[in-house]
């Protein structure tokens, strides 16, 4: 968890979520996958935390 400073002078708490650095297997660690799935139930009452963005660039996150 981090905090930032809001847009509005506020603090917001963040998680970000990367996937681990060596060799996975196909289908380990699909951060993709998991922010897709959690956009998708985003207001449908299934309890999700709020997907800010994605970024499927490693040079930035790693």
């Amino acid at each position: 968890v981090e905090g930032v400073s809001g847009a509005e002078g506020g603090e917001l708490e963040l998680v970000i979520r990367k996937k681990p650095p060596g060799v996975l297997l196909p289908s380990a660690h699909a951060v993709e996958r998991e922010y897709r799935v959690m956009k998708a139930l985003d207001g449908t009452g299934v309890p999700v935390p709020k997907a800010l963005g994605l970024c499927e660039d490693a040079s930035v996150i790693g």
